[in-house]
């Protein structure tokens, strides 16, 4: 057991980071019908590695800018980049399997 934790223990000081570079730039979302915008030009840069929480009242926009991160809705305007690819441009299944989640439950 000893040898494991000081294996786990030279991983996590090597410096040594998982994930990609979320970046949206100017992405708004307005849903058809709708003529207030669910979210506005929300523009943020996530870091490789960081862990985000995303908090503010109910209809702020949290839950659509989750899902225009992992495509199950489309942006109307601006840009999602993961891993400096654009999201449009990565197959919507294999992004989502990629990216992991928790959304707030009622």
């Amino acid at each position: 057991m000893t040898e494991n934790r000081d294996n786990q223990s030279n991983t996590a000081n090597s410096g040594a980071v998982s994930g990609a570079e979320i970046v949206l730039e100017h992405v708004s979302k307005v849903y058809p019908g709708q003529k207030k915008p669910a979210v506005e030009d929300i523009s943020l840069t996530i870091p490789a590695g960081e862990l985000v929480v995303l908090v503010g009242p109910s209809g702020s926009g949290k839950t659509t800018t989750m899902r225009m991160i992992n495509r199950l809705i489309e942006p109307s305007s601006g840009r999602i980049t993961i891993g400096g690819r654009d999201a449009l441009s990565i197959d919507a299944n294999k992004l989502r399997q990629s990216i992991g989640y928790a959304i707030q439950q009622g």
